[in-house]
């Protein structure tokens, strides 16, 4: 997810603070189908978006307000399911979340 953010300029790195990221040119419009305003999650009380490495396929992942929140925004509309393991994409419901969140194109 965070790679489609990236490329889609949904998110950029902070230029002077390692890690950091801030909304990108193309955040109201990227992240327009997932519900409240970007200022909203600006505004909470969690930092806007935290790279966390995922221990079990070694790749970061969304955390902060913005993970959490595209997070919720999935499992209201029941197209991934929190289980005991993680996250997992809701069986028949993958062709769905591939529309709203293309795959990152290969570099």
């Amino acid at each position: 997810m965070l790679d489609v953010l990236l490329q889609r300029d949904a998110v950029r790195p902070v230029a002077d603070r390692a890690g950091a990221f801030e909304p990108g040119d193309a955040a109201e419009t990227v992240l327009a189908d997932f519900g409240p305003e970007l200022s909203a999650i600006q505004a909470g009380r969690r930092v806007f978006l935290a790279p966390c490495l995922d221990r079990a396929i070694r790749r970061p992942h969304l955390g902060g307000g913005l993970g959490a929140h595209l997070l919720s925004a999935l499992v209201d509309r029941k197209l991934v399911e929190r289980t005991n393991d993680g996250i997992e994409i809701v069986e028949g419901r993958r062709g769905e979340l591939k529309r709203l969140i293309p795959p990152p194109r290969a570099a």
